[in-house]
Formats: structure tokens, C-alpha cells, sequence
């Protein structure tokens, strides 16, 4: 098996983004509960930007070229796929849906920060940046279970 370049493994973690706001994408139009519907678009939002500033902040970390696409099959990280063909989610299992997806998330750039660990300078940046990553999917997780409680809270 190959060893996963830095570019290839920014270019698999825009993709994992980008995949999770089609997913969410495609379960605000499957829904008709107005709540969730809007809930979905903010998550697909979201998510795009996500992709745009990992894409940025990955091409001040490469000299090199960003591959134009992922080498694995992205679509499973930040998604749950079980949902897709759900029709009409409610907001509550629109929450849980992206609390499971974001810890997934989580767990995959942390895996990619721990295979990046190193003495060497470039490659603990390196890890830095997947773990801030693994970071920002942990801080959207806290945000979510706020979410959950404040909605129990009513």
C-alpha cells in the first residue's frame, strides 16, 4: 500500500466535506419538516465552506499540485448513508444524523493527524493541521449535543 502524501490526504479531506454537503443536501429536499429542511441547508453551507477552507489552508501547506481527485471513496467519512433514501427526516433525526456524521469526521482526520506524526518540522505541521481539523469536528459535535439539549430543554 501506498504512503498518503500530504496532498492526497488534503484532497481526500475536501472531499470528505464536499460529499457531506451533497448528503445533506439531498436529505433537506427528501424532508418535508420545514425545521429540518432549514437545519440541513445550514449544515450544507457549512460543509461547502469547510471544503473551501481546507482547500486553502492545504495549499499553504503543499508546494506541490493537489491531486484533482480523492483516491478512496470518500462519500462513507462524513455521512451516514443508512439515511439517504429516508424520506421526510424530522429535525430531531436531522441532529442526530450530523452528530453521528461529525464524530465519523472526527475520528478519520484524527487517524490522518496520528499517521503524520513525526520529528521531522514539516510533518508535525502536518499533523497540526489534521488535528485542528479533527478539532473543528469535535467543537461541531459540542454544538450539535447543545443542540440536543436546548431542543429537550423546551
Amino acid at each position: 500500500m501506498a504512503r498518503l502524501t500530504l496532498e492526497q490526504a488534503i484532497r481526500n479531506a475536501i472531499e470528505v466535506e464536499k460529499s457531506a454537503a451533497r448528503f445533506y443536501r439531498l436529505l433537506g429536499a427528501s424532508t418535508g419538516d420545514a425545521e429540518a429542511r432549514k437545519f440541513l441547508e445550514r449544515m450544507v453551507k457549512e460543509e461547502e465552506a469547510h471544503a473551501k477552507a481546507i482547500e486553502d489552508m492545504g495549499r499553504k501547506l503543499t508546494s506541490g499540485e493537489i491531486p484533482g481527485q480523492a483516491d478512496d471513496n470518500m462519500e462513507c467519512v462524513e455521512t451516514m448513508p443508512d439515511w439517504a433514501y429516508t424520506d421526510d427526516i424530522s429535525f430531531d433525526q436531522a441532529i442526530e444524523i450530523a452528530l453521528d456524521a461529525e464524530n465519523h469526521a472526527a475520528l478519520y482526520y484524527s487517524a490522518i493527524a496520528d499517521g503524520f506524526q513525526g520529528k521531522a518540522a514539516e510533518l508535525g505541521k502536518v499533523a497540526e493541521f489534521f488535528g485542528d481539523l479533527a478539532k473543528t469536528e469535535e467543537q461541531h459535535v459540542k454544538n450539535l449535543e447543545g443542540m440536543i439539549e436546548k431542543k429537550r430543554g423546551r
